[in-house]
């Protein structure tokens, strides 16, 4: 199915392979990966078609001019398809905006061209309705929900059987071979500067490029990874990056050797045609939108 959300497939494949995996014997330097309930009923995705609201939130039962709501909170709904007392609702959230400057040259481009930030915020009841206009009770929150957040049909994302990380070597240097057809993280939850581990990223790899719920992939960077502009600024002390939008010559990398190696590890929660969510299952030193991935054999 196409919406992380709807995905009971996807989440289906994972309980499936993760109780294989933990049936078999740990290969050497693999560990145990379980998914919080937090980081799946939270996650984010990128889409290039966003899914189709139920309702929006119009503002508080009471008081219209409240913006945002919490748990407890009562508030009133518009724009209202096929609601019942009682059914619940997932809040969603669009989300397109990923900061002020670009931590590499073209990565608000690319971020366009993946679609659509997805947040999932919180979740709803519905108290009564009225024609097109409804009354609901906040149930739970990631974040304070806003008016103008929607909501779809709930459905629990059952957080995935326990999965193996394959083990991997910080020393490892990846053959140019397997970097001719790497990936990138395009972005990072929030759009933070930089990242570590149990943080979420997004990949421009989806299922179109073999990317799947499950599967792990290395996080490596080089003289030639897009970060290497934004991590000569980090380390030269900028606070504010200069000269966004113009070419960088690529300098080596901070370890001085100018070879790629590998610094973490990550994992696919959800995969859309040309992208992915991740969470870092590792991280060796501080990850940045425009590290490069690889899948992991």
């Amino acid at each position: 199915m196409r919406f992380p959300y709807l995905n009971a497939a996807v989440l289906s494949v994972l309980l499936t392979a993760g109780a294989a995996l933990a049936a078999q014997t740990p290969a050497p330097g693999s560990h145990p990966i379980q998914f919080g309930q937090s980081e799946i009923d939270c996650s984010s995705f990128l889409t290039a078609t966003p899914p189709a609201g139920l309702a929006r939130i119009a503002g508080n039962a009471e008081a219209m001019e409240m913006l945002d709501f919490s748990p407890g909170d009562r508030l009133q709904l518009s724009d209202v398809h096929g609601l019942q007392p009682g059914m619940e609702l997932r809040v969603l959230r669009i989300d397109d905006h990923w900061g002020e400057f670009e931590q590499f040259d073209g990565q608000h481009q690319q971020l366009k061209a993946m679609g659509h930030r997805v947040e999932s915020v919180g979740r709803l009841r519905i108290l009564s309705t009225r024609g097109t206009t409804a009354l609901a009770s906040v149930e739970a929150a990631c974040r304070p929900l806003h008016t103008g957040d929607f909501g779809v049909a709930w459905q629990a994302r059952t957080p995935p059987a326990q999965v193996m990380a394959p083990a991997f070597d910080v020393a490892d240097i990846p053959d140019a071979a397997s970097l001719s057809g790497s990936g990138v993280i395009a972005a990072a939850r929030d759009s933070a500067y930089e990242v570590g581990t149990e943080d979420e990223i997004y990949l421009n790899r989806g299922t179109g490029q073999g990317a799947h719920p499950g599967q792990f992939w290395l996080i490596v960077r080089g003289p030639n990874s897009a970060s290497q502009k934004w991590l000569k600024d980090v380390t030269r002390g900028l606070d504010v990056p200069e000269g966004y939008g113009k070419s960088t010559p690529m300098a080596t990398d901070e370890k001085g050797d100018g070879l790629a190696h590998v610094i973490g590890q990550a994992v696919v929660l959800w995969a859309e045609p040309s992208s992915s969510t991740a969470i870092v299952t590792a991280a060796d030193t501080a990850i940045y939108p425009g590290d490069q991935v690889i899948p992991m054999p």
